[in-house]
Parts: structure tokens; C-alpha cells; sequence
């Protein structure tokens, strides 16, 4: 985690911590899965999802997997695909893909 970025669990509740360390956001998971700044991709019991290192939660703990590039989540569920762009804040369907994958250029 960068020193700007504190999580705590507490009670099987994970919570982004404040600067005197007190929960101040709950990220609604059971454990952080990984921290890729400025994303924190946190897992729960219906799967991944994802929250800005803010706080924001940017995509619900429901996805299979999450690839992350700079200002771009790709969320897979099964055989569909969604991308969430920081730049507008909206979840995009893809649809049904065989595979998709980030790179420099997006999706």
C-alpha cells in the first residue's frame, strides 16, 4: 500500500482508514485481493470488485476477474466483459467475448 492508503479490517469489516486511523470507508469485501495504484481490488463472497484509493467504489464485488491499466478497469464475468473508464465514470458493456484484454491503446 502507498503511505497515503491505510486499510484496516476489524469485526470481518474492511475499511479504508482515516488519518487517525478510524474506519472511514467501508470496502465491502473480506479482504483486499490486490492494491494496483489508484485501484484497490477487494474480494467478498460473490467475487472481485473495485474502489478508487478515494474511497469510490467503482465496480461491485461481483466480477471474476479485474485487469487494471492507468485510468481502465476490464471486468470479466464468465464469457462477458465490462470496461470502467475513470475519465467519465461509466461502466461500459462489451458484451460476450472469448477473451479481452488492456493495452496501451484501451481495450
Amino acid at each position: 500500500m502507498s503511505e497515503t492508503v491505510r486499510i484496516g479490517k476489524k469485526d470481518s469489516v474492511l475499511s479504508l482508514l482515516s488519518a487517525d486511523l478510524t474506519p472511514a470507508v467501508s470496502l465491502q469485501g473480506t479482504e483486499v485481493y490486490q492494491y494496483l495504484e489508484p485501484w484497490i481490488l477487494v474480494k467478498g463472497p460473490d467475487g472481485i470488485g473495485a474502489f478508487h484509493e478515494y474511497g469510490q467504489q467503482v465496480l461491485p464485488l461481483e466480477y471474476e476477474e479485474i485487469q487494471t491499466y492507468f485510468n481502465l478497469l476490464l471486468a470479466r464475468k464468465g464469457n462477458k466483459y465490462w470496461v470502467f473508464e475513470r475519465g467519465n465514470g461509466k461502466t461500459t458493456p462489451l458484451g460476450t467475448l472469448d477473451r479481452a484484454f488492456l493495452q496501451r491503446r484501451g481495450c
